[in-house]
């Protein structure tokens, strides 16, 4: 009877132990269940900038004139479109400023566009200073980004040429000779400097980059501009474009 007493409390230790066991397995499986289901694509939460947003991305005479590092810049132009001109040498006009030959067919919806210059004239008799900023909003975010992956192709091809950005039509115009050098695109930023092919010293920096669905072009001219001036121009607009988002 003892033994048979002890076989029945051994049993039932056993039958403890495997339903203890059972039910730990159970919760494995439950908590392993989610990894065999397919997850969706993390969604994109940052709304498009509608193109009410458009001029207030644009820099203030403030923060123009301490990128600068010049209380006598001042903004001279500026605008809602892009100039239909087409260069001698179309394929890098891209690189010097805004052309509308690239933005063309990639499904921009607005552009914003200023003109800064010191002395504060259109055409001064001596040019110091130049700064152009351009923002321009697509549908979406990936529209954007694919006009900046075509303007790192074109940019890149045009790395070490001496390009003419005299009008095609201005036949009677003097040719305006750009060397384009120090082509990168790196960290989302595409960057380019152009100089005057004469060598008189004048040379910009030019950027273009995309936020959300948002592409942000500076160009910051003079003899010898600084990086910094449009590192400064570019973070403070694309700062604007994440707050507008």
């Amino acid at each position: 009877m003892w033994v048979l007493l002890a076989l029945v409390c051994v049993l039932t230790v056993i039958a403890a132990v495997l339903a203890v066991a059972l039910v730990r397995g159970e919760r494995r499986e439950g908590a392993q269940s989610p990894t065999t289901t397919s997850a969706s694509p993390t969604p994109d939460h940052h709304r498009p900038v509608p193109v009410s947003a458009l001029d207030g991305l644009l820099p203030d005479s403030g923060v123009v004139s301490a990128a600068m590092r010049e209380p006598d810049i001042g903004l001279v132009a500026h605008g809602d479109g892009i100039a239909a001109d087409v260069a001698v040498d179309a394929d890098c006009q891209g690189v010097t400023g805004p052309a509308s030959r690239d933005y063309a067919g990639s499904g921009w919806t607005a552009v914003r566009w200023q003109v800064w210059n010191s002395p504060a004239a259109l055409e001064p008799p001596k040019l110091w200073k130049h700064v152009s900023v351009t923002v321009a909003t697509y549908p979406q975010a990936d529209a954007a980004r694919s006009f900046y992956t075509s303007q790192s192709a074109a940019w890149r091809r045009c790395n070490l040429r001496i390009v003419n950005g005299r009008s095609a039509n201005a036949t009677e115009s003097p040719d305006s000779f750009w060397y384009v050098d120090k082509v990168s695109d790196s960290d989302g930023v595409l960057s380019a400097t152009t100089a005057n092919a004469q060598g008189n010293g004048w040379s910009c920096q030019n950027r273009l980059t995309v936020r959300n669905n948002v592409a942000v072009r500076v160009t910051v001219c003079g003899y010898g501009p600084p990086d910094a001036a449009v590192r400064t121009l570019v973070d403070t607009i694309t700062r604007k474009v994440d707050a507008a988002s």
